[in-house]
This record gives C-alpha cells, sequence and structure tokens, in this order.
C-alpha cells in the first residue's frame, strides 16, 4: 500500500510509490515513448543503429579477407583490415594511402610504412596466385587482368565493403 499517486504515460495508468523519484523515470519514458510514435526524431534513434552497423562492418572487414584466402597468420591481414577499418572512416583516406592509412598503421604496429606496404602487397599476391582469384575476380567492381597493385586491392575490397 502507501501509493501516493497515479500517473498515465502512454495509455496505461502506472502507481507511483515516490512521485519525485519517479519523476524521472516517467519523464524518459514519455519522451523514449514519443520517439517511438513520432518520425521527425528518427535521426536521434538511428545513432544507436549507427554502432550496430559500424560493428557490423568491421566484422565484414574481418571476414573478407578470409574469403580471399588471406589468413590471420599473415602479418599483412592484420595490416590490410586495420587499413580497411581506416578506409571505411573516411573514404578520403583511401586518396593518399602511403600518406594517411599506412602511417596510422605502421604506428600501430610499431613497424614500418614500407613493412605494411610489402605485407599486404604479400598478401595480395597470396590471393592472386591461389584459387582464390576467381572470388576475387568474381567481386571485383571492375575487369581485373593481372594482380592488383595495392591501392587497387585496397580500393577493390573497400568497394566490395561498401556495396555488400
Amino acid at each position: 500500500g502507501g501509493f501516493l499517486s497515479y500517473r498515465k504515460v502512454g495509455g496505461l495508468s502506472y502507481k507511483i510509490k515516490n512521485p519525485v523519484y519517479m519523476t524521472g523515470f516517467f519523464h524518459v519514458y514519455t519522451i523514449l515513448d514519443f520517439f517511438r510514435h513520432f518520425s521527425a526524431f528518427s535521426p536521434i534513434i538511428s545513432i544507436r543503429n549507427t554502432n550496430f552497423a559500424k560493428e557490423k562492418i568491421m566484422d565484414k572487414v574481418k571476414e573478407l579477407p578470409l574469403r580471399l584466402g588471406i589468413h590471420r597468420t599473415y602479418k599483412g591481414y592484420h595490416f590490410l583490415v586495420t587499413t580497411l577499418e581506416l578506409a571505411t572512416e573516411s573514404e578520403h583516406n583511401l586518396l593518399f594511402l602511403s600518406k594517411t592509412i599506412f602511417p596510422l598503421v605502421a604506428k600501430k604496429y610499431n613497424t614500418t610504412v614500407y613493412c605494411v606496404e610489402r605485407d599486404i602487397r604479400t598478401v595480395v599476391q597470396n590471393c592472386w596466385n591461389s584459387p582464390c582469384r576467381e572470388i576475387l575476380l568474381e567481386m571485383a567492381p571492375y575487369p581485373l587482368t593481372k594482380a592488383p597493385t595495392v591501392s587497387e586491392f585496397i580500393d577493390v575490397l573497400y568497394w566490395i565493403l561498401k556495396s555488400e
């Protein structure tokens, strides 16, 4: 017993034991209820979905090289995944890989830009010289007649990630 008041929210009545304490709850509830019913606030709701979408993209980034025969045992796999993660944050980073993304990857893994590019080049060649080449050719947005350069390979993988 001892309920002090009733509060009607969203068409339902709630018993409030301590109206001062519970006011915040009902205020938040009515705002959330308002968001659910009115699409004018859909950008606010989509902020929550953005984190989910980002996690989903990161999962795809880690899975895509595996589909192409690039395994986690290669340093280049980790460099490639980090490069793709940075590329998905800003498409502008793709314009100057050796000046924008590779230095960040090198710093993260305590190595040089040259080693990052070389190890990614190694995984590109391994992909190209394996049966997984057919998967890459099928997925590429344009025909590849020879092994792609590091920049072309990253561009193709970026396009695949964005189109999935």
